[in-house]
């Protein structure tokens, strides 16, 4: 495994700057299936929910806000 100094002179050489660690728990799940960034057979699988979270963070970012429901 590489150490952190290794992974952040590997990032900024490709221009990325700043990265954080975005952990998803089961809300954080039953919000990309709610607004169908994720489907429901695809939430065991790290890579397809990393891309629903980038395209999430992405839209709402954008102001594009996610649809919540009340709990």
């Amino acid at each position: 495994m590489n150490d952190p100094k290794t992974i952040a002179l590997e990032r900024s050489q490709q221009g990325i700057r700043h990265s954080v660690l975005v952990r998803v728990y089961e809300a954080g799940l039953d919000e990309l299936l709610r607004n169908r960034l994720i489907g429901p057979e695809e939430i065991e699988d790290k890579d397809k929910v990393a891309r629903a979270v980038e395209r999430a963070l992405t839209l709402w970012g954008d102001g594009v806000g996610s649809r919540l429901t009340a709990q």
